[in-house]
């Protein structure tokens, strides 16, 4: 599966070219609401808990690897 995964991503600014493109596009983040916009899933992943964030992914990508994984998390999550 050619998936991409934005993870800390709320605006879907990066994952919005590769949904135009046709390829399964999600978001994660705390912040969104379990949406379809614009070809992508804005998923509501608390990312503090990993294993929850890997099975929404796993279900997501049907076990398969994804393609593009980009990650923006906060700035003092960094330091």
């Amino acid at each position: 599966m050619n998936a991409y995964v934005g993870i800390f991503e709320t605006s879907g600014q990066m994952a919005g070219p590769w949904a135009g493109c046709g390829h399964p596009a999600i978001v994660l983040d705390i912040q969104n609401d379990n949406t379809w916009r614009d070809g992508v899933f804005f998923a509501r992943c608390d990312l503090s808990d990993s294993a929850a964030a890997l099975a929404i992914i796993k279900a997501f990508c049907h076990g398969q690897p994804p393609a593009f994984v980009a990650a923006f998390p906060p700035c003092d999550h960094l330091a």
